[in-house]
């Protein structure tokens, strides 16, 4: 059984990212990989930015991005399923 790559839409919010802040990315990712996995793994990497304290990261749903609300001391980071067929044919 072949085991298909899933896709992450990524977005980075908050000025404590720096040359992240406000972009956004497509994830390849294994088949196998949960949502929530790729949270917490997106959460460590950036803990560092945020003196280590998870809790000043921020996991946003599905929704528009008001960065004007944003704490600047924290960090914000949306990560939804992205279907594949959203992307362009190469």
């Amino acid at each position: 059984m072949r085991i298909f790559p899933v896709y992450f839409r990524v977005g980075f919010y908050g000025p404590k990212f720096e040359e992240l802040q406000n972009k956004e990315f497509i994830y390849r990712l294994p088949g196998e990989t949960r949502l929530g996995h790729i949270q917490t793994q997106l959460k460590e990497k950036h803990a560092k930015k945020v003196g280590g304290d998870l809790e000043n990261i921020c996991i946003l749903q599905n929704v528009n991005i008001d960065t004007i609300d944003m704490d600047p001391n924290k960090l914000y980071i949306q990560v939804i399923d992205f279907i594949s067929s959203h992307l362009p044919k190469t």
